[in-house]
């Protein structure tokens, strides 16, 4: 945590259900909480958006464009093996050059990577630090996910990002609505119902409630892209798996947009009619 002295904080509700959580465990300021209704689990209280804007912006949370590095930062031969295998997974959805959209860049080194490769690249990073540095190799760079061009693209990339957006299922059903035909997202996060996980429960080191607002599980991971619209075609567990090589507590994602529902034969847009609507969260 590099945040020091008073962290703003701020309630949250499931992003599925708009429910507050029943507590599981408590790490003051923040409490780990599950909804009631789909078993999401996620932080509440957690940091506001001043806290975590702080948090990013500071050059050693990703040690990037220094010497600066966060205790318990992965080595930088392993985040070379990460990008690696973060590109294979690019090279499986997309073989050819292609328009990739990657929402929070961290060091920025996948960017760069894909970028290099010639896919014409994209990046949401809130954070000034690798923003400035993504800039200077020739990167787009927007802060905010609403300033990205709106698309089509061909791959949206979310490399350990979902767990700490404020409200993923809003952030997702945006990724829908802008994925081309055939469109695909790839994401990791930290599964909460790993062996790790299991065994470790508040110990576990990818807990950290200071950055990570939602502990996904696999089951939760599904529901939370089915409510966006989207459906996981595919899943892959760590350590083995080179993108998340010697974590076994992460999980890898192949996501694909669901089909839209067939229009209402008649054009009635009656009870037996479809409508499909891109905002809000329930």
């Amino acid at each position: 945590m590099l945040v020091t002295g008073s962290v703003g904080t701020e309630l949250a509700r499931c992003c599925v259900c708009g429910t507050t959580g029943r507590t599981l465990a408590r790490r003051p300021p923040w409490a780990i909480v599950q909804c009631p209704v789909c078993g999401l689990r996620f932080t509440s209280p957690r940091p506001d958006a001043a806290a975590r804007r702080q948090l990013y912006d500071d050059p050693r949370y990703h040690g990037s464009g220094g010497t600066l590095r966060r205790r318990g930062a992965p080595p930088s031969w392993l985040t070379r093996i990460w990008t690696d295998g973060r590109l294979a997974e690019l090279r499986s959805a997309a073989p050819a050059p292609a328009a990739v959209l990657e929402i929070g860049a961290g060091s920025g080194e996948f960017a760069i990577a894909a970028a290099a490769l010639g896919h014409r690249l994209t990046a949401v990073e809130p954070s000034q630090p690798v923003a400035a540095r993504l800039r200077a190799a020739g990167i787009a760079v927007v802060a905010d996910l609403a300033d990205a061009p709106p698309g089509p693209v061909d791959v949206v990339c979310c490399w350990d990002t979902l767990e700490h957006l404020s409200d993923p299922v809003t952030v997702l059903r945006d990724v829908r609505a802008r994925l081309g035909p055939g469109g695909v997202l790839l994401l990791t996060v930290p599964a909460a119902d790993s062996v790790p996980a299991r065994l470790l429960g508040g110990r576990w080191w990818g807990l950290k409630p200071e950055q990570h607002l939602w502990h996904f599980t696999e089951t939760t991971v599904r529901l939370v892209a089915a409510r966006a619209g989207l459906v996981v075609t595919r899943v892959h567990r760590g350590p083995a798996r080179r993108a998340v090589l010697v974590r076994p507590d992460a999980l890898v994602a192949v996501v694909r947009p669901l089909p839209d529902p067939d229009p209402d034969p008649a054009g009635s847009g009656g009870p037996h009619g479809h409508t499909t609507t891109m905002e809000g969260t329930g």
